[in-house]
């Protein structure tokens, strides 16, 4: 009977776990984002530093369509103070 009644809570840590890692990659960090003349496709620099202070700050450079939250990454690494614009 104890494993019958330990199901739920694992679903429900399961459930806290995977919405927190799906929030973090949906929305951590700052952006700068920039469309295009038709205003469909977005390209976003975003820099994740929330590291340690003794890593350097993850940046990646991304781009999406309008509709959707959901990016895919063109250029990723670690920044080391470096300053990157979107044109």
């Amino acid at each position: 009977m104890a494993d019958g009644a330990s199901l739920p809570v694992l679903c429900l840590v399961a459930a806290i776990v995977i919405s927190l890692a799906l929030y973090l990659r949906l929305f951590a960090g700052r952006v700068e984002e920039m469309s295009s003349p038709d205003g469909n496709k977005i390209a976003g620099y975003r820099i994740y530093d929330f590291f340690p202070a003794t890593d350097a700050a993850q940046s990646a450079v991304q781009r999406r369509t309008k509709l959707t939250p959901f990016r895919h990454t063109v250029l990723a690494g670690a920044t080391y103070g470096a300053d990157i614009t979107i044109a």
